[in-house]
């Protein structure tokens, strides 16, 4: 028995307040009782309760009280209730005890009268204490309570707005009032809490002697709660919830729990632990601040506890890196090779120089798990590579068999050096390796280092006459043409013996008639006549589009061919009115098409030998003209009901006669070409001799000579069916022959669709959309926006600006294009990523601008940098300036400026070599 308990069972109790009840069992269970005149007792079984006693449950005991409704409240540790004549009503007898006792109701009647039980019932408490088993049964009569100390789950019925004041500590007396105000009832103190916060750190290691990271971050610590109230200082262990998570890292969008906190007690004990392997991609000042909250007991103290996880730098992770290249072999040069060490790639699977086991190259990717950590390179082979470069302007590197540039981006190019001695006896199926040390670095300064291998794999000398494939690119541009507003009618019809029997209808909104009628019917079918119905494909204001090349209806047409009197109203001709909108490539054509054609119509008697009438429209031709193309309009004729054109028919007597009137757009601009030549690069001869094998193709007229020039011109059908997007090859065979001896090689003819957009004679923005197109800006100073897709960009005559957007495109010059002090700007040459970047696959075009370049004895670059290409820099923007013919001084040049790249690396790199780069990153094309 506690302190508690002690001092109340010397306290002797002198109130005279009614007696609502008995004690039934005190099995397992301390409770002592709180008279209003402040006396305390412990109560046994047996002991009376009276009118306002207050039972309170002690330390460690818990209590339940049964109700008349069957329910029961349970009184746990330090809880209360308080005795009132309104509720003896509530308090139940023992069920068997009702079932022997006959007199329960008059007992009941008498506590209601307000008159005392005790003589009554006192005897026979007092003596069930002896007999009693714990339940209560013995009693037998009068109200009993039931002190079970087990734990007993209340259930539904008590009363929900009745909720027993918190009790003090007995002894004390200090907030029990005798005054009569509040009954003796008790007041709530509200519960003081604290905070508290703790933090981990990543890689961290609370076992120094095993200098290992712990596997599992833990830390431990604890709030605290005050509550004068008895029972209350105490935490709700239910009440904890995770309250949110803030990270520090914009890249770190996860707002689930890390890790998990638990309260050990409900003292405010707590610990946390999140495991070291979560929380690794957090870098160096990185956070994960995350905050728990619970409540006390009561409810009136919330306590926040706050953990941070404190992020440490992870070292980059450096792998070896692998490359190759083929020597060169009959002076035709290895290809620069490239690639990345820090982004990684594989080498060799799409490689031109591509063999079986090649798929081993390959760059793999250096890494690092913090997150959003970015990688440099900072030296190669100790020599330090400059923040910001690239393999266009980073650190070169000579090497065993060539040279190799690195930038901090991790980009490289290596180049073979051709003429090195060291390769001239390395044939096929032997190699050599070229290893370079280079080191990466992540933005807290943590390093690791790794190597580039280059492998340069042998190659058999072959014939001294080597002719590599020609490959020419055929960009064509196909037209959209729409038709609209389409109004289709007779007008003017002319007939034999008069108008009497005729009639005339118009079925449309246009102003046209679309039926005819004539002759006195001999029977029962009617007038002959005609029926005109338009194409309403075309009929609206949107109207539809057209292939140019293709063949559309324009109208439904039919012949009521009927018996009629030879002597009636018969037609002789008609003029078949049509009139349209056109748009070609998004623009307008000013004047509509209108064409007023006549159409004659002989019927022919009944009673001859072919008794068909006979009608002709014969086909006819308007040509249109848009900004300098021209674009022809036919009427075709009739098409019959199984396919066939046709400019007269003959129609069935007694029969309705179904055909179409149908047309064509076709374009009678030039078909696409190209002028080149294949020979001039083979061996050392300068007697070059070509022969051709088939020149024959379904896709276009290839012309050849024996000098290697040729002229290839597209097929007008294949134009006019080629879609935009789509790409045809034509390949035509040859044979280089020299004093050296003779190679067979390849000429394909790669021809692309585009949709066409054009400009005007005057100033034009033009811009395209996500498709692939050819935009062509024409005279004047013109914007050209290619937008999406892989596009075509012609600036034409005129200070232009060019822009590709995104996709590979192709930025084009053509003879005539340029003019003394023209200047084009191309504002986003291989920068549609935002940095300058060879491999997005723009190319400057210049092989319909250069004339007469020879690269006999040079290399294509030394050529072109000796006579044709000059390029400087003022290190913000390049300026390519293209001398047409080659002649120097005098001649006429066009400048071309790249804007927002230097090429030259603020001077770093020559004329020369920014070709030879532009060259072998395929960015620049001259034949």
């Amino acid at each position: 028995m506690n302190e508690q308990t002690s001092q109340a069972n010397t306290v002797e109790s002198g109130q005279d307040q009614q007696i609502l009840g008995f004690v039934a069992s005190t099995e397992g269970a301390t409770v002592v009782v709180v008279s209003p005149d402040g006396a305390l007792r412990e109560l046994k079984m047996g002991d009376p309760i009276h009118e306002g006693d207050v039972l309170q449950v002690t330390d460690g005991s818990h209590v339940a009280i049964s109700f008349a409704d069957g329910s029961v409240r349970q009184l746990n540790s330090g809880d209360s209730f308080v005795v009132g004549l309104d509720s003896h009503q509530q308090l139940a007898a023992i069920e068997s005890a009702e079932e022997e006792n006959p007199e329960f109701q008059d007992l009941l009647a008498t506590l209601a009268a307000g008159e005392d039980i005790a003589e009554d019932q006192e005897a026979t408490a007092a003596g069930a204490e002896d007999g009693a088993s714990g339940t209560g049964d013995e009693i037998g009569q009068g109200l009993q309570f039931s002190l079970l100390g087990g734990e007993v789950t209340p259930t539904a019925g008590i009363d929900p707005d009745y909720v027993p004041p918190p009790l003090p500590d007995p002894t004390a007396n200090a907030d029990i009032s005798d005054n009569g105000n509040n009954n003796g009832e008790t007041t709530n103190d509200g519960a003081v809490v604290t905070n508290d916060a703790r933090s981990v750190t990543e890689d961290q290691d609370l076992n120094p002697v095993d200098s290992v990271p712990d596997t599992v971050l833990s830390v431990t610590g604890a709030i605290s709660v005050s509550d004068e109230d008895q029972g209350e200082e105490a935490f709700d262990p239910g009440t904890l919830s995770f309250g949110g998570r803030t990270n520090s890292n914009a890249l770190d969008t996860d707002t689930a729990e890390l890790g998990t906190l638990t309260l050990l007690d409900d003292q405010g004990n707590y610990s946390f632990a999140v495991d070291n392997a979560a929380v690794q991609y957090l870098a160096a000042g990185d956070t994960v601040v995350q905050t728990w909250t619970v409540d006390s007991v009561d409810g009136s103290g919330t306590s926040t506890i706050t953990i941070t996880i404190n992020g440490t730098n992870d070292g980059p992770v450096a792998n070896p890196d692998t490359n190759f290249v083929n020597k060169s072999i009959d002076g035709v040069d290895a290809p620069i090779i490239s690639g990345n060490v820090i982004s990684g790639g594989e080498n060799g699977i799409d490689s031109a120089d591509s063999f079986a086991g090649a798929e081993q190259y390959a760059d793999v990717a250096d890494t690092d798990v913090d997150l959003g950590d970015a990688l440099r390179i900072v030296s190669i082979n100790n020599q330090s590579v400059s923040v910001g470069t690239t393999a266009a302007n980073g650190t070169q590197l000579a090497g065993l068999y060539g040279v190799l540039t690195i930038g901090a981006d991790g980009s490289y190019a290596y180049d073979l050096d051709d003429n090195n001695p060291l390769l001239a006896d390395l044939n096929t199926g032997e190699e050599l390796n070229e290893v370079f040390n280079y080191t990466v670095s992540d933005s807290s300064g943590a390093e690791s280092s790794s190597t580039l291998t280059i492998t340069v794999n042998g190659q058999d000398q072959g014939q001294p006459p080597l002719e590599l494939g020609v490959t020419k690119n055929l960009y064509v541009g196909l037209d959209e043409l729409v038709i609209k507003n389409l109004q289709v009618g007779f007008e003017d019809a002319t007939f034999v013996n008069g108008t009497a029997n005729t009639s005339e209808y118009n079925t449309d909104s246009d102003p046209y008639i679309d039926q005819l009628g004539w002759g006195r019917p001999v029977g029962s079918t009617g007038q002959s006549g005609y029926t005109l119905v338009d194409n309403t494909l075309f009929s609206s204001e949107t109207g539809s589009t057209v292939d140019v090349g293709s063949t559309f209806k324009i109208a439904d047409f039919q012949h009521l061919n009927f018996p009629i009197a030879v002597n009636s109203s018969i037609l002789q001709e008609v003029y078949l009115v049509l009139n349209m909108d056109i748009v070609i490539n998004g623009v307008h054509l000013e004047k509509p098409i209108d064409l007023k054609l006549l159409m004659s119509h002989d019927e022919t008697p009944n009673d001859s030998g072919d008794p068909r009438d006979i009608i002709s429209l014969p086909p006819q031709m308007i040509t249109v003209n848009m900004d300098g193309f021209d674009y022809d309009f036919h009427v075709l004729g009739f098409r019959d009901v199984d396919g066939n054109l046709v400019d007269e028919i003959y129609t069935n007597e007694n029969a309705v006669n179904d055909f179409e009137i149908v047309g064509s757009f076709t374009s009678s601009s030039e078909n696409p070409q190209v002028l080149d030549s294949v020979s001039g690069t083979v061996g050392t001869g300068s007697d070059d001799v070509v022969t051709w094998a088939d020149t024959s193709s379904e896709y276009g007229t290839l012309t050849v000579s024996e000098d290697g020039s040729y002229e290839y011109i597209l097929n007008g059908d294949i134009k006019n069916v080629l879609d935009v997007g789509e790409n045809l090859v034509d390949s035509f065979e040859y044979t280089v022959t020299n004093q050296n001896g003779s190679t067979t090689s390849t000429l394909e003819i790669n021809i692309s669709g585009y949709q066409n957009i054009y400009g005007s004679s005057g100033d034009d923005s033009l811009t395209g959309t996500s498709a692939n197109e050819y935009l062509t800006g024409a005279a004047g100073d013109d914007v050209l926006n290619g937008a999406g897709g892989e596009d075509v960009l012609v600036g034409g005559p005129g200070n232009d600006i060019l822009t590709g957007g995104l996709g590979a495109d192709v930025f084009k010059w053509v003879a005539g294009d340029e003019g003394i002090g023209a200047t084009d700007t191309v504002t986003d040459f291989n920068q549609s990523s935002g940095s300058y970047d060879p491999s997005e696959g723009d190319i400057l075009d210049l092989s319909d601008l250069l004339v007469g370049l020879d690269s006999s004895g040079m290399t294509l670059a030394e050529a072109l940098d000796a006579s044709f290409l000059t390029i400087t820099s003022d290190g913000t923007d390049t300026s390519i300036v293209a001398d047409v013919d080659g002649a120097a001084a005098g001649t006429t040049t066009q400048t071309i400026v790249l804007q927002g790249v230097d090429l030259t690396n603020g001077g770093e790199f020559s004329s020369a070599e920014v070709i030879e780069s532009l060259i072998s990153n395929n960015n620049l094309v001259v034949d």
